[in-house]
């Protein structure tokens, strides 16, 4: 799988659905943390939530779950 690149301007939560969302997933996939036979929907639920708190567990940011400024920084400066 080729590593994602995008940009994360927009904070990111629990139900939302949109191309942002789908490439968190994607990155999150790359990383590891999002299951490799699951599609990129788009859609934040259970396994986006549960992915993104991995992610914020790797790197050292307090694990809630939402991608807000910290979480975002670390997206962009990773992909």
């Amino acid at each position: 799988m080729p590593k994602p690149s995008y940009t994360f301007n927009k904070d990111l939560s629990y139900g939302m659905n949109n191309e942002d969302v789908k490439m968190l997933q994607c990155c999150l996939k790359f990383e590891g943390l999002f299951p490799v036979n699951t599609e990129c929907t788009g859609s934040f639920y259970g396994l986006t939530l549960s992915a993104v708190k991995q992610f914020q567990a790797k790197y050292g940011i307090p694990q809630t779950g939402y991608v807000g400024q910290i979480t975002r920084a670390k997206l962009n400066e990773l992909f």
